[in-house]
């Protein structure tokens, strides 16, 4: 069980330091019914969402990053609309192949392989979901998930599930290598609710030698 609308905002926090630096409104539609505990992989679906969340600000340099989250018919329907530049309807399913983008020079200008929609499709299709995708060339896109989560009761104390543990066990330590600042700040604002102990570095020789230091 997991709290649904509070996935979509914890989820859409992570990239709102990068909306702001591209003066891109981020913007969140959460409706009413979504304040709600689901059942669901809450894991994989902060996953596929930060990836849209993550592609729509990459790829909207003026305008607005749209993420919504509403009750359509038995299925949750969360999209994730931007003014970007777009893609042509016929290369939809290109996008969504392994390391492949609708134009070459969108990898050079904007970075990033393309894998990233190819792995969300496949969770998608794991979890019986269905991520598809609706674009005009300069006008913006629409990445849509429709994921069927039963309705779940609240845990009786989470903040007290979530703090159980064994108070014998030795502390995680956790070795953290990336050299863009952006991921790093991500994984320790995920890890920070964990209660480990984080060292971030960012090549590989200074973990070779923080490893060395402190295996």
């Amino acid at each position: 069980p997991f709290h649904l609308a509070d996935a979509v905002r914890t989820t859409a926090a992570l990239y709102r330091p990068q909306a702001d630096g591209k003066d891109v409104a981020l913007t969140l539609d959460i409706a009413p019914e979504a304040e709600r505990w689901v059942e669901g992989d809450v894991v994989r679906v902060k996953q596929i969402l930060g990836n849209l969340i993550s592609n729509a600000v990459k790829f909207t340099t003026e305008g607005e990053v749209r993420v919504s989250i509403q009750r359509q018919g038995g299925w949750w329907r969360c999209a994730v609309k931007d003014d970007g530049i777009g893609f042509d309807p016929a290369d939809k399913e290109r996008i969504f192949g392994r390391f492949q983008q609708a134009d070459g020079s969108v990898t050079r200008r904007f970075g990033g392989t393309g894998l990233g929609l190819s792995i969300c499709r496949q969770l998608s299709e794991l979890m019986g979901a269905e991520l598809d995708a609706d674009s005009r060339l300069g006008e913006g896109a629409t990445f849509t998930l429709m994921i069927d989560m039963p309705n779940a009761e609240a845990p009786a104390d989470p903040v007290a599930a979530a703090e159980v543990s064994d108070p014998d066990a030795p502390e995680l330590r956790v070795l953290l290598a990336d050299d863009h600042p952006t991921n790093r700040k991500v994984v320790e604002l995920i890890l920070e609710q964990a209660g480990v102990s984080l060292l971030s570095v960012d090549n590989g020789q200074q973990a070779l030698d923080a490893y060395c230091a402190a295996p």
